[in-house]
């Protein structure tokens, strides 16, 4: 029995359209520019600089200062003079300086005047009210003002009492939609 026919399957087989890489779909999908530069993280203090019509959103550092840029820089803008910690795409800055820039793709708020503020979305449930985020937490002795405010993405900066947050001070990141 010859072994040829066995051998001639065998090549085939190896010939045959190799396995094909799954493809991301839906808020994970990444374009092909996205893959081939990896994203970049940089931590610093927000600034906003230049005349308003030109300002520029740029974040100092320890090391060089870098422009930030993209879909959320109206949510920066209103934390100028805010730590935080932006993770995005490497980009050759359009502005004269500096020379570097962040396409942002996400960031986390780290500091406000001296403080950790808790980040999230305003709610409101049987009369009492909830800041939705990473750490949902009912919120305690807020404002006419801030209770106007459902559905904005906002800072709170407060003290923790029996789970519930004391608002101190807070800040609107992005108006309700």
């Amino acid at each position: 029995m010859s072994h040829r026919p066995i051998i001639a399957l065998m090549v085939l087989a190896g010939c045959s359209r190799p396995p094909q890489a799954q493809v991301e779909t839906g808020a994970a999908a990444r374009s092909v520019a996205d893959t081939t530069v990896a994203d970049t993280t940089v931590e610093g203090t927000l600034r906003v600089v230049g005349p308003v019509e030109t300002a520029q959103l740029i974040l100092r550092g320890s090391a060089a200062s870098v422009g930030l840029m993209g879909p959320l820089s109206e949510e920066l803008r209103r934390l100028s003079g805010a730590t935080l910690r932006a993770v995005g795409t490497p980009q050759n800055n359009a502005a004269p300086l500096p020379p570097r820039a962040l396409l942002v793709r996400d960031y986390e708020l780290l500091e406000v005047n001296g403080q950790r503020p808790v980040v999230g979305i305003l709610l409101s449930r049987d009369d009492r009210f909830w800041l939705g985020g990473r750490d949902t937490v009912e919120l305690v002795g807020i404002t006419s003002d801030l209770a106007r405010r459902l559905g904005a993405k906002l800072f709170v900066v407060g003290v923790r009492e029996d789970g519930r947050l004391r608002v101190k001070s807070y800040g609107v990141i992005r108006e309700p939609r």
